[in-house]
């Protein structure tokens, strides 16, 4: 095979950019280099890892934080120290030497310049788009002309002067300015961001007040001030819609919170500090009970599903593998235990724990959440097909047959109904108003009806999807059905038995319809089983006894037909594979 090689495009370059500039704000610094002579006697430059100076060293003082230019509308910020991080051992084989060259050949710096990194953004509810901004400082001084050379070639960077200060216009889809301000600072922000930046000296908020008591030494600075979040997005992000149900029980926790932190160090091993910030002591007793709760919880969920991995085979061997994931659910629980001073909060991991042990618990305990999230939209699935279930008995008692067939009160046009069945249910799902709004006399779609479409009740809202006005509560279609024949049906005709036979099914997406239409699941007689188009193993249905079951996609076919059928003389036996 002959394999094509081709140059490099403006469109290749420039899709490196965007990871360029990653690996300059999160891995950027400087590297102490020593001379080594090669095989043929060459120099080359080696990287050598720095050694930390032990504390009580002067040397081991950091240089305090260089806030200038952080606007007092900022309500998060990251600080990297990239001197300190790229000489730790943790870091020792990253590859300098080729983001020292992508990095000077394409944004005109070379990462081994870049002495510190200050990212922050604002938010507010007049802007659908976070603000952002950051401060790169260098050790060497640089000329703005000698930035973005590869966006220059392309003309996507064009120069403009305002207020005495030459700025570049980056045109690389979300628009981005640049300044100097002097030759060891660039300061890069979006839309109107960077004349706030520059205008920002001597300025106090509750971020920059955060930042002035952090400690200079930690090598990553996370700070971010909850009271500087507006409160309709503080609304929207605690709402039950955006929260996982696993997890709503927690929420209130965070109107307590003002701020918080993140410190990391990378001295040989991975460390770091969670700070929590409360407006007073008794809050921060408060936090700390709910924190607990939160450990305990999932500590539960981690034993769990640690008891739901396969057997290994040999009862020794799992024995202690049981043995140590109780271990290791202890220690995880001591591990964020916080401990509170005054309304401080502080989780410390202080070293014993690698990213891999906190990697397995992230991997065991996500299924069990996800588990529990799934098993509560199941449980309300089933209760909306209960509730159905019951109006359909309760239909039946006031006029003596299911809501299908034409009747005064279901009309048909050219043999077919006006309106769904789910309509007709409307006054026995406390929905009378809803229903009176209709014309029964006019079809679904008609200019009236269709106003009706978006006012789904919430019964017929599956919660495991997100459809608007449709609906995956359906009737299976065609002769000898409970709902989907379009023929009068009686209890009497379910000669079957109604425990035995299916009146509804929570369908995949696939197959859902505007609830108001007078349309249902169309049933495959090759294929029954797959018309449902279930994303699971298995399915929801609902009987006409009222009764709801879960069905297996690995059901008989013929015992499926047997089912949505009211009279086809079989019994069924729903254990029979």
């Amino acid at each position: 095979m002959v394999f094509a090689t081709q140059q490099p495009t403006a469109l290749s370059v420039r899709s490196l950019l965007p990871l360029l500039m990653a690996l300059l704000v999160g891995m950027p610094g400087c590297i102490t280099k020593v001379e080594k002579k090669g095989g043929d006697g060459e120099k080359v430059n080696q990287p050598q890892v720095q050694q930390k100076p032990a504390a009580g060293d002067p040397a081991a003082a950091a240089a305090p934080l260089d806030l200038s230019y952080i606007p007092s509308t900022a309500m998060a910020a990251t600080v990297v120290a990239p001197e300190r991080i790229l000489s730790s051992q943790a870091l020792h084989l990253y590859p300098i030497e080729v983001l020292e060259a992508l990095t000077k050949q394409h944004l005109g710096v070379n990462v081994m310049d870049v002495t510190q990194i200050v990212a922050f953004t604002q938010l507010s509810q007049e802007a659908p788009v976070p603000q952002v901004g950051a401060i790169i400082r260098l050790s060497k001084p640089h000329q703005l002309a000698a930035l973005l050379p590869t966006l220059r070639a392309e003309g996507l960077v064009t120069e403009q002067k305002i207020d005495g200060f030459q700025f570049l216009n980056v045109n690389a889809g979300l628009p981005v300015r640049l300044v100097m301000p002097d030759d060891k600072t660039v300061l890069v922000g979006t839309g109107d961001f960077l004349p706030r930046m520059l205008a920002a000296k001597n300025v106090e908020s509750p971020l920059l007040k955060l930042l002035k008591q952090a400690d200079a030494n930690h090598e990553v600075i996370v700070a971010v001030s909850a009271d500087m979040v507006p409160a309709p997005l503080k609304e929207i992000a605690t709402s039950p819609e955006m929260v996982p149900l696993a997890l709503a029980a927690y929420v209130g926790a965070l109107e307590k919170l003002s701020a918080l932190e993140i410190n990391l160090n990378l001295d040989g091993q991975f460390g770091g500090e969670l700070v929590l910030h409360t407006h007073d002591p008794a809050e921060a007793a408060e936090l700390e009970k709910v924190i607990l709760a939160g450990v305990a919880q999932g500590k539960q969920l981690f034993l769990a599903q640690a008891s739901q991995m396969p057997p290994m085979g040999d009862p020794v061997i799992d024995a202690a593998m049981r043995k140590y994931m109780v271990r290791l659910a202890n220690y995880m629980e001591q591990l964020f235990r916080p401990t509170r001073d005054a309304n401080r909060l502080t989780m410390d991991s202080n070293a014993t724990m690698g990213i891999a042990t906190t990697g397995v618990m992230v991997a065991l305990l996500l299924p069990a959440v996800q588990s529990a999230r799934h098993a509560a939209r199941r449980m309300s699935s089933s209760n909306n097909l209960k509730q159905i279930g019951l109006a359909l008995h309760n239909y039946h008692d006031s006029y003596k047959q299911f809501p299908v067939g034409e009747s005064p009160t279901n009309k048909y046009q050219d043999g077919k109904p006006l309106l769904s069945w789910r309509v007709h249910l409307l006054p026995y799902l406390d929905q009378g108003p809803l229903y009176n709004k209709f014309k029964m006399d006019e079809p679904w779609d008609s200019p009236h009806n269709i106003q009706l479409l978006d006012q789904i009740p919430p019964v017929y809202v599956c919660p495991h999807y997100e459809l608007g006005n449709r609906t995956v509560y359906v009737a299976p279609q065609g002769p000898d059905t409970v709902l989907g024949s379009g023929e009068r049906v009686r209890f009497r005709d379910l000669t079957d038995g109604t425990s035995q036979t299916i009146a509804l099914i929570e369908a995949g997406p696939e197959q859902a319809v505007s609830w108001t239409k007078p349309d249902d699941l169309p049933i495959d007689a090759d294929d029954p089983v797959g018309s449902v188009a279930a994303e699971n193993e298995t399915f929801q249905v609902l009987f006409s006894d009222g009764s709801v079951q879960s069905i297996s996609t690995a059901i008989s076919v013929d015992i499926f037909k047997w089912m949505i059928q009211i009279n086809d003389g079989h019994p069924i036996n729903r254990n029979e594979p």
